[in-house]
């Protein structure tokens, strides 16, 4: 009996080892494609699969667009429309120097930078949200957030205690510190 396995002849000649490795590589060759031709018959399928939506329930009312009304009317923002004159301003209740005076708006809701210092710390005031913003750009976070609410204390001329009666938040990019970001502080001394 003459027959080809894998370019193998069946004679005596050939071993028995031989022919055994030649067969096992046949059958693995035939249960790969096996293998391959099923996933794809199966990848095929799962494709033409097409969520359906159910008929609509009969007896319900069709749902109605909702428009919200358009005003043509500008927002007012709670930035001054001029300038407030005097050294201070109050921003919630609490008498803080005049920032308006030194500083200008950069965007149109005025919104304005207090202090900034490169690599270390930069103190924003959101006018939109009455919002003081200390933004830690330094490492390590707890040396420049003390130097950043020094600064902040000077900056509007206020007491610890005064300082804790504004909306102040803390926050630090994770380049710079990635272990405190994406969390809200508040002032190292308020409780």
């Amino acid at each position: 009996m003459d027959f080809l396995v894998h370019g193998l002849q069946k004679k005596e000649n050939v071993s028995k080892k031989e022919y055994t490795f030649a067969m096992r590589k046949t059958w693995v060759l035939i249960g790969a494609l096996a293998f391959l031709t099923l996933g794809l018959v199966v990848f095929a399928g799962l494709g033409g699969i097409k969520k359906s939506t159910p008929p609509p329930s009969e007896g319900l009312p069709t749902p109605t667009p909702v428009v919200a009304p358009i005003s043509l009317e500008p927002e007012t923002s709670p930035t001054p429309a001029v300038t407030p004159s005097g050294d201070t301003v109050t921003i919630s209740s609490v008498p803080v120097n005049n920032f308006y005076q030194s500083t200008t708006p950069f965007n149109p809701q005025g919104d304005r930078v207090i202090a900034d210092v490169d690599n270390a710390y930069k103190i924003t005031y959101l006018a939109q949200f009455q919002q003081f913003l200390i933004s830690i750009n330094g490492s390590p976070f707890a040396t420049y957030r003390q130097q950043a609410e020094g600064a902040f204390l000077q900056k509007m001329n206020i007491s610890q205690t005064d300082a804790c009666k504004l909306n102040v938040v803390i926050r630090t990019p994770s380049f710079a510190n990635p272990n405190e970001a994406g969390q809200d502080y508040p002032l190292s001394f308020c409780k």
